[in-house]
């Protein structure tokens, strides 16, 4: 009989730790599918966006990897979309700028903003820093620094270096966006 009931037990035992990973990991994919998919939010914090049409595309993108359970989390998908994108354009200014081929002027602005670009993914790094701390004028602060080195490399490649002037207006405009939904989110623990 003591053999029966343990048997039973163990069984018991090995049904339950067998179903419940599966139980578990069912309610996280609901759950992070719900946090994913939260366009509402996602329009209210592209409320302040100077195109809110490019906010909530590019907050709606494939790009836009993350949950969005609150604005604080769409603020950081952001900023990370941003510091991606930064990346991307200062190794592409860093490997044309290697060039030979090129004009010595069009090579001087070119490192010129390769040199402005080490600061602007520093400074991005920083604002997510501090986003994660919650000090969201510290996250401005450093944004709009950033934002005041892409501004400069804008200047030096605008007329010198066409593709190198576009990715860097593309960062410009993904940075101001990320910037207004920083101060949304801001706005939204303040009046908390």
């Amino acid at each position: 009989m003591k053999i029966m009931s343990t048997f039973f037990f163990l069984l018991s035992l090995f049904i339950c730790l067998t179903l419940q990973p599966r139980l578990i990991s069912s309610k996280a994919v609901y759950i992070s599918e719900t946090a994913l998919n939260n366009p509402e939010l996602v329009k209210q914090a592209c409320d302040q966006a100077g195109d809110k049409n490019f906010c909530i595309n590019l907050l709606s993108s494939d790009k836009a990897d993350g949950p969005k359970r609150n604005l604080k989390d769409i603020a950081f998908i952001a900023l990370k979309i941003v510091e991606k994108n930064a990346t991307e354009t200062a190794m592409y200014i860093k490997t044309i700028s290697n060039d030979d081929k090129i004009e010595p002027v069009v090579h001087e602005a070119l490192h010129d903003c390769k040199g402005n670009y080490i600061n602007v993914d520093d400074l991005i790094e920083d604002a997510i820093d501090e986003l994660v701390s919650e000090t969201y004028t510290e996250v401005v602060k450093f944004a709009k620094a950033a934002l005041d080195d892409i501004i400069a490399c804008d200047s030096e490649v605008k007329d010198q270096h066409q593709e190198a002037a576009a990715k860097n207006a593309a960062v410009r405009q993904m940075l101001e966006t990320a910037i207004s939904v920083v101060n949304v989110a801001a706005a939204g623990v303040a009046a908390h």
